[in-house]
């Protein structure tokens, strides 16, 4: 079976559920959400429909260009609608009905769905383009989350300029500084009177996500003879990049005390980008108390909790 025919099959299965169920009493609004949960049980199985494939399936349905205004105000639509705008969902005739009667489902779904981290996507630019002339309300929404993929992509430069700058350094060296800021972290004599036990477990996971992730980046740019470790090798790294720390009396240390400021600005950029996409982003995507004000290009998010 073609994959046209798949994604066909599928919607007329949601679509004989929607009839089937409006036949023996459901309101519509019960009939489409029953479908919409359906969908993210990942109802129905066909072998070989992707992700992809089933939303197109569900939201290319005749039932949306009918259904009540009201059937959008559901929890279980929003979140069908922003997992399928998650996985790919785009150019559908119900979009264009969602954005012009119920501007929220949209936004819930675009928050749900992360689509507007991904600037350049088919579907967060159809989504642009389809909401044009919509609402002041939804376009400041746009705003907001184009503000909020600018900050994001503007902590990822400055990682990117850092990174750059310690290109040069093999795995090996990288590894010497990652356990020198480690060192530097965990074995001074106040961080234990600093933080209380769940404080310095939260730091310490914090810190090793950070030097993991970015030894990844490392095994990943260098080159294969940077595995090929020697005692010559070595012998020469640890006189470049360790003895002049721990034996300041031969070599100067400047140069290694610059590289190991570089990498705890690494470290730190990465851990305000972290902060930056796990909480105002996530809460923002995910917290339906969440909102914002936009003055200029000064954004503000703050929970508006209902009554």
């Amino acid at each position: 079976m073609s994959v046209n025919n798949q994604v066909a099959s599928c919607q007329i299965l949601y679509e004989n559920q929607y009839s089937k169920m409006v036949q023996n009493g459901s309101s519509e609004a019960a009939a489409a959400k029953e479908c919409a949960h359906q969908y993210l049980d990942g109802k129905p199985f066909i072998k070989g429909l992707t992700s992809l494939d089933r939303s197109t399936a569900l939201w290319s349905c005749n039932f949306w260009l009918t259904v009540p205004k009201k059937c959008f105000g559901s929890n279980t639509v929003a979140l069908s609608l922003g997992r399928a705008i998650h996985f790919g969902l785009s150019d559908i005739p119900s979009l264009n009905r969602i954005i012009r009667l119920s501007p929220e489902l949209l936004k819930r779904a675009v928050r749900y769905s992360q689509v507007f981290l991904k600037e350049e996507s088919p579907q967060w630019l159809e989504i642009f383009k389809l909401s044009a002339n919509s609402s002041d309300d939804v376009k400041t929404f746009l705003k907001v989350c184009d503000t909020l993929c600018g900050k994001l992509i503007q902590h990822d430069e400055i990682i990117k300029e850092l990174k750059a700058q310690l290109a040069d350094l093999t795995i090996f060296e990288f590894l010497l500084y990652g356990s020198l800021v480690t060192f530097q972290t965990f074995a001074s004599g106040n961080y234990k009177k600093d933080y209380p036990d769940k404080e310095r477990n939260e730091k310490f996971q914090n810190i090793s996500d950070i030097l993991n992730h970015l030894l990844q980046w490392k095994l990943t740019t260098r080159p294969e003879s940077d595995f090929r470790l020697n005692e010559r090798f070595l012998s020469k790294s640890l006189k470049k990049h360790l003895i002049p720390l721990v034996l300041p009396t031969g070599s100067p240390p400047s140069f290694c005390l610059r590289n190991l400021n570089k990498f705890n600005s690494l470290i730190k950029a990465v851990a305000s980008r972290n902060n930056y996409l796990n909480q105002t982003i996530m809460q923002f995507c995910f917290d339906d108390d969440c909102h914002y004000k936009l003055d200029g290009d000064q954004l503000t998010l703050y929970q508006q909790f209902s009554s």
